[in-house]
Order: structure tokens, then C-alpha cells, then sequence
């Protein structure tokens, strides 16, 4: 690797802090919708030619910011409850 890439490849990992979740727009697809409130980030990604009110496929990235000692399970566990258990 050349040593200007890493020196920028160095200096972006420094700029992250606690766990990130880096992502691109899956191949075919358009966000939909994106919003954030300082607690939680979210991005609907759906086909380019379809709308978040009428998908037939849907990629939902949710970032919970400051979300300590959360059991993942349980989490799951109340999503799934949330939606009708579906």
C-alpha cells in the first residue's frame, strides 16, 4: 500500500471513536428515507425505481448511539415483539 493511503487510511481511523458501522448503497438501490434525532440514526435503502411506501424490497440501517450494556438478544427479542412476532 502506498504510504500517502495509508497515512489516510491512518488518520480516518483515528477520526472513529467506540464502534462504527461503515456502509455503502447496496448495488440497484436509492435511500428512501433517512432521519436522526441525536439518540438514533436511521436509512431506508429501496430499488431506485420504487418509494418507502411502496417497496417490494427494503435494507434498514439503524445506529443507536450511547447504547450500553444491551443485551442483543433481548433486543432482537422486543423488535421481533414490536412487529407482531414476524
Amino acid at each position: 500500500m502506498p504510504i500517502l493511503a495509508l497515512m489516510l487510511t491512518s488518520a480516518a481511523n483515528a477520526a472513529l471513536e467506540a464502534e462504527n458501522l461503515l456502509t455503502s448503497m447496496p448495488s440497484g438501490f436509492k435511500v428512501g428515507y433517512s432521519a436522526g434525532n441525536g439518540k438514533e440514526d436511521m436509512v431506508e435503502y429501496v430499488p431506485a425505481a420504487e418509494t418507502v411506501d411502496d417497496w417490494t424490497k427494503m435494507v434498514t440501517v439503524q445506529v443507536f448511539h450511547n447504547a450500553r450494556n444491551v443485551d442483543p438478544d433481548a433486543f432482537a427479542a422486543k423488535l421481533a415483539d414490536g412487529c407482531g412476532g414476524r
